[in-house]
């Protein structure tokens, strides 16, 4: 029995975006997706960079699959077809304790041995990210760009697929009726849900769900995962960008994926992620496994095939450097340690286990820091509405927010309907936002104090005052008649004066007040 893929792509801006950023890759043997991010810094070009490099491994790819029945290839064990969720990673192997070390039984290098085809991915993920480098070297404004990238190589001769992934874009696998996640992401937002903090519906509408972790952006520190579990006839696996996964839950892709017609199943998929605001780049690569030859030619979509890639300075230089030459079947075995030996000797490795995920936290935190300190929300302080700078949020006992300003508005002196959005703190985008809330919040404030002193004065008793009645002069009375007389303030002045409507659209009625 032969496997084969067939394969169908599908690429578009979505329902708000102005252009794409999104790229893919598609051929009988490789899958893949990369979301740029960075905006007016380039996300498609970086995306482009990355499809670029990777439709290159496709002639490598395909001599290593043709030879995998000889010894390029080693053979899978029983780890290699794990699920994904329970392979360990290699990079956190040397942080465990001896209890935890003695306690795992699967080695590292047997879930990740020295494939080729991993390796091969690995080298495009690395070239990628070190043009993205060069391209922000020689133009500074590029600065900012990044992509994620998530796909597979797939292996027919031995059943397998070589999954790479960095990012929040996902693969996934949908098996006798349950869909299965291929990859992990690498967001903020990912590990509050691994800690049990938000549910997987919540993260979809969760403000800080797009801060990624890891992404392609030329730093050495951010690397792919890269895994390798198993794939039959019947299967049917996907790799998407956030514009799908970022909106939909898993539970409302699986029946989409379950519909036998393939593109049907792409349409089902975009009008999911269209109904759910259709926020982001929608890319979606769908593929189901065969018993029967390849079919089908390489294809690259979105931002890759309309972006010109800026040559470098010493593209000249590169250009005339000869090619390489694929190595005959003779030194196959000379080339598969050969690509051992780049990798480096056990103790760098160990060093690079350890070093490697400590920088990756670091930069991975100071970027979410800078993120973090770039937001602002109004709440109140000690009664009165104020600006925070940070996110309404803690870690542990540690505030990710402090009071920026007071402002001298009495949260007791707006609308109730007010009060509770202050109270439940009101998001906005930076600094100059919250303080024209602040100025906005003042005048609805200074309404609601003139609308309840206005009732006050209706309400209040009127006071009696009280004139003689003259009498006659020969009456034997000496004492005054006494006659309450009321003064009756027109019913026009007890209504309080109109005042215009405050410039908050959603601001309730006066009479609230």
């Amino acid at each position: 029995m032969t496997l084969a893929l067939r394969y169908s792509v599908y690429c578009e801006v979505g329902l708000v975006r102005k252009n794409n950023q999104d790229s893919g890759y598609v051929s009988p043997n490789l899958m893949m997706v990369a979301d740029g991010m960075g905006g007016a810094a380039a996300g498609d070009l970086a995306s482009a960079v990355a499809v670029v490099e990777l439709s290159k491994t496709e002639p490598e790819i395909r001599r290593l699959l043709d030879t995998a029945n000889d010894s390029t290839l080693p053979e899978p064990g029983p780890a290699d077809t794990l699920e994904p969720e329970t392979l360990v990673d290699q990079a956190t192997l040397p942080l465990l304790d001896a209890e935890e070390a003695a306690s795992t039984s699967v080695e590292p290098e047997s879930i990740l041995p020295d494939d080729p085809i991993l390796l091969a991915l690995e080298d495009a993920i690395e070239r990628a990210s070190d043009r993205i480098a060069d391209l922000v070297a020689e133009d500074p404004g590029l600065d900012g760009m990044g992509t994620t990238v998530c796909g597979f190589a797939f292996d027919a001769p031995r059943n397998l697929l070589h999954v790479v992934n960095i990012g929040d874009s996902r693969a996934y696998r949908y098996r006798d009726g349950e869909l299965t996640r291929l990859t992990k992401d690498h967001s903020w937002i990912q590990t509050l849900i691994d800690e049990g903090r938000i549910s997987e519906a919540d993260a979809l509408q969760h403000p800080h769900r797009s801060l990624i972790l890891r992404v392609i952006n030329g730093s050495p520190h951010h690397v792919p995962d890269l895994s390798v579990t198993d794939v039959r006839v019947g299967d049917r696996l996907m790799v998407c960008s956030d514009g799908l996964c970022g909106l939909v839950t898993d539970a409302e892709l699986a029946p989409a994926m379950a519909i036998a017609d393939r593109e049907e199943t792409v349409r089902r998929l975009v009008a999911l992620a269209h109904a759910a605001g259709g926020s982001d780049n929608i890319t979606i690569a769908l593929s189901d496994v065969v018993d029967g030859e390849p079919e089908g030619t390489p294809q690259i979509v979105g931002a890759a095939a309309t972006v010109t890639i800026p040559p470098l300075e010493d593209q000249a230089l590169l250009d005339t450097e000869p090619p390489t030459l694929p190595p005959t079947p003779a030194d196959a075995e000379t080339t598969r340690y050969a690509l051992r030996q780049r990798r480096g000797s056990t103790w760098v490795k160990a060093l690079a286990f350890v070093v490697v995920p400590l920088l990756v936290l670091a930069g991975g935190a100071a970027a979410w820091w800078r993120y973090v300190q770039g937001q602002y929300y109004v709440a109140p302080s000690d009664g009165m509405v104020a600006i925070y700078q940070g996110i309404p949020d803690r870690i542990g006992s540690f505030n990710l927010s402090h009071l920026a300003s007071t402002s001298d508005t009495a949260v007791a002196d707006l609308q109730p309907v007010w009060q509770e959005r202050v109270r439940a703190t009101i998001r906005v985008t930076d600094l100059a936002t919250a303080q024209n809330t602040i100025a906005e919040l003042k005048q609805k404030s200074a309404l609601c104090i003139a609308q309840r002193s206005a009732r006050a004065k209706a309400t209040e008793t009127p006071t009696p005052t009280f004139t003689p009645t003259p009498t006659d002069p020969a009456s034997p009375s000496t004492s005054p008649i006494l006659t309450p007389s009321v003064e009756v303030t027109p019913s026009s002045s007890l209504s309080p004066v109109a005042s215009p409507t405050p410039s908050v659209s959603t601001a309730p009625a006066p009479e609230e007040c």
